[in-house]
């Protein structure tokens, strides 16, 4: 299948329920697992858990900030996300390629790339980031396919791993990667903040 967002500030959007406006923010696809404190343990294994998998394109143009696919688990969960097809983001703003974020203990995201992703603005612009903030997090993000970054007026980074508490892991694999920042730019990036973490980086492509 076929994602499409555009959001422009041309003045030649239609006059009605969603009208053109001015910097306005754009995701492709988005899916997001709430759990509340507190409550009860699900019986089936995983309920918490967001898997997003694209297998089509997914094209995001907007004025304001775009991310062509987004996933968060929170309270509980993990996240999965795998593209296997493209993935092509442009912003006025910043730019997202492939987003994941999960904030609970032992909370695992990773992120597939087999296809094909670009992210390019006028601001900053990642190809995919990973966010871990709870304990014993786990980070594994493996792009065996192709990265496009490009920011015209700031910065541009191909893969950031980021986590915040303790015990956590990261593992980033990157193959081809172009990577065009007119500030400044960055293949990998990785910020481990808790005690006892393990960082494992491998780049085997261009940048």
């Amino acid at each position: 299948g076929e994602v499409e967002h555009r959001a422009t500030s041309d003045g030649d959007g239609p006059v009605a329920l969603l009208p053109y406006a001015d910097g306005a923010d754009g995701v492709g696809l988005s899916a997001i697992s709430y759990t509340e404190t507190g409550a009860p343990i699900p019986l089936l294994y995983g309920a918490s858990d967001v898997n997003e998998i694209n297998t089509g394109d997914v094209y995001v143009n907007v004025g304001g900030d775009g991310t062509g696919m987004y996933a968060a688990a929170l309270g509980a969960g993990s996240v999965y996300m795998s593209n296997e097809g493209t993935v092509t983001v442009h912003a006025g703003g910043s730019a997202t390629g492939m987003q994941g974020l999960a904030d609970s203990s032992y909370g695992t995201i990773e992120i597939l790339n087999s296809g094909t992703v670009s992210a390019i603005s006028n601001d900053n612009a990642i190809g995919i980031t990973a966010t871990d903030i709870g304990d014993h997090g786990t980070i594994t993000i493996d792009s065996s396919g192709s990265l496009e970054v490009t920011s015209y007026d700031s910065n541009a980074l191909g893969v950031q791993g980021v986590t915040i508490d303790e015990y956590a892991d990261v593992t980033i694999d990157v193959g081809d990667a172009d990577i065009y920042g007119f500030t400044g730019a960055l293949g990998v990036n990785v910020v481990t903040v808790g005690y006892d973490s393990d960082i494992d980086v491998g780049f085997n492509g261009y940048a």
